[in-house]
């Protein structure tokens, strides 16, 4: 841990690596509403792969708030995809597709980067959320005189 105000301060570290994933057969339809509009629908293919995958890494930083409840605070939070591999097909426009392949493949795999770190981050929140209201729900209950022998 750290120490900070001669208090220690723990941090959990957590590295997920070399993470393969393959999606096949998926069905998808994108719709653009802005100029020009777009709207594609069809088949993909989804590949993560790699020597090293994809690499999920967060560091949580656990602490009691000023009422004394647990929580957790995300302190990084990296998602980075080595190599990815998106295949559409079943469109309307399957050879242009073929050929702007490598521009799809580079947008959507920053974007998947992107999806994945708010996915971890809205999981901790909850976590965190769902902490501070089970914690006051079981003080309300401790207080309870009545509730004591239900404990």
């Amino acid at each position: 841990g750290e120490v900070e105000d001669e208090e220690v301060k723990n941090v959990i570290q957590i590295i997920l690596s070399k993470v393969g994933a393959k999606i096949i057969d998926a069905e998808f339809v994108y719709k653009r509403k802005i100029f020009p509009t777009v709207e594609v629908s069809g088949k993909a293919d989804l590949m993560i792969y790699g020597k090293n995958g994809m690499t999920v890494g967060l560091e949580v930083l656990p602490f009691a708030d000023e009422d004394g409840i647990p929580t957790l605070k995300l302190r990084k939070n990296v998602c980075a995809i080595s190599k990815l591999n998106l295949r559409l097909r079943e469109t309307e426009h399957d050879l242009l597709y073929g050929f702007l392949s490598p521009v799809i493949n580079m947008v959507v795999k920053g974007r998947l980067e992107i999806v994945i770190q708010d996915a971890v981050r809205a999981l901790i929140e909850k976590g965190s959320l769902h902490a501070e209201t089970s914690c006051r729900n079981l003080s309300e209950l401790a207080t309870d005189p009545v509730n004591i022998m239900s404990l």
